[in-house]
C-alpha cells in the first residue's frame, strides 16, 4: 500500500453488494494518456462491470467515456483498468473526492430492477453540476488565453517586414463600430445611387424607342423608293 502511495496513488474505499465490509481499490492519473484524461485503477474487484464503473465515477464527480480493457464477463484476478473521462480537470475532481475519507462507494454489481433502475438511468443522464462548472470554466480559460495569442500576432505582424522589406497590412480580429452619422450618408447615398439607375433605365426605354421610329421611317422610305422603279420599269429583282 504505501509503495503504492509513493507511485501517486490514492485509496478508494468501496463496499460490495454481497458484503457490508469495505474493501479498497487505488487510482491515479493515467500516466500513458497524452490527453490526460484517463484514470487507472488498480485491485479492481473480478466482478466489476462497466456499469459499476459509470456509476462510481459519476459519484466520484467524473464522467465516464470509456474502459481499457473492454469488460467481457469476470476479469482475471489483478486486473488493471484505465478508464477514460469527459474532460481533464474531471480526473483531479475524481481523484481528490476519492482519497477523501469520508468517501466510500457502492460496488453494487447486482443489476437493479423497478423504479430504482429508471432514476439511476436518469441520473447517468446529466452530469455532475461541479464537474460540468469547472469544464466550462477550463473552456474559457483557453478560449481567453488563444484570443489573446491571436491578438499578440496580429499586433507583431503590423510592426514587422517582409522578407522584401515591406510591412503588411493586417487587419484585426474584430470590426470597427460604425456611428449613426456614417450609416445614414451611406443609406443617403444608396438612395441616390438608385435615383441614377432609374433615370438611366428611362434614358435606355426612350433611346430603343427613338431607334426604332427611325427604323420604321427609313422601312417606309425604302417601300416608296421601290414603288418608284416600278413605275418606271427599272426595278429588277433577279
Amino acid at each position: 500500500m504505501d509503495k503504492l502511495k509513493e507511485k501517486g496513488f490514492v485509496k478508494l474505499r468501496i463496499t460490495l453488494s454481497d458484503s457490508e465490509k469495505t474493501q479498497s481499490i487505488f487510482l491515479r492519473a493515467d500516466s500513458e494518456d497524452p490527453e490526460e484524461k484517463s484514470v487507472y485503477l488498480v485491485n479492481v474487484p473480478v466482478t466489476t462491470t462497466e456499469k459499476v464503473l459509470r456509476n462510481a465515477i459519476s459519484k466520484l464527480g467524473g464522467r465516464f467515456v470509456s474502459v481499457y480493457p473492454s469488460i467481457q464477463g469476470l476479469l482475471k484476478a489483478g486486473t488493471n483498468l484505465r478508464v477514460k473521462l469527459l474532460e481533464k480537470a474531471e480526473v483531479k475532481q475524481v481523484l481528490k473526492t476519492a482519497s477523501k475519507k469520508s468517501t466510500t462507494i457502492p460496488w453494487n454489481t447486482t443489476q437493479s430492477s423497478g423504479l430504482k433502475r429508471y432514476l439511476e438511468k436518469y441520473d447517468r443522464q446529466f452530469p455532475n453540476a461541479r464537474v460540468l462548472g469547472e469544464s466550462v470554466e477550463s473552456y474559457m480559460k483557453r478560449l481567453t488565453k488563444q484570443e489573446i495569442t491571436e491578438k499578440n500576432r496580429l499586433r507583431k505582424l503590423r510592426n514587422q517586414p517582409d522578407e522584401d522589406g515591406f510591412i503588411p497590412v493586417v487587419r484585426g480580429t474584430h470590426q470597427p463600430v460604425g456611428n449613426p452619422e456614417d450609416a445614414e450618408k451611406l443609406l443617403q447615398k444608396k438612395k441616390e445611387t438608385g435615383i441614377h439607375k432609374d433615370f438611366y433605365r428611362f434614358q435606355l426605354r426612350d433611346e430603343k424607342k427613338k431607334k426604332l421610329q427611325d427604323l420604321a421611317h427609313k422601312f417606309e422610305l425604302d417601300k416608296q423608293r421601290i414603288q418608284h422603279l416600278k413605275v418606271n420599269r427599272r426595278f429588277k429583282p433577279y
